[in-house]
């Protein structure tokens, strides 16, 4: 039994890295906004008490 991953072409590699690239720099962008939404309250906080 073959494995089906053997069977691609540099083509069909290359459309799989560029779609897990587009899901990771969405899930990045995603964390660091996040991440900033935490981050921008807490300095307008810690800035209105000092």
């Amino acid at each position: 039994m073959l494995n089906p991953i053997q069977n691609w072409s540099l083509t069909t590699l290359r459309k799989k890295q560029i779609k897990i690239g587009a899901k990771l720099t969405r899930y990045a962008k995603y964390v660091f906004f996040q991440l900033a939404e935490v981050a921008v309250p807490q300095r307008l906080s810690a800035a209105g008490h000092a």
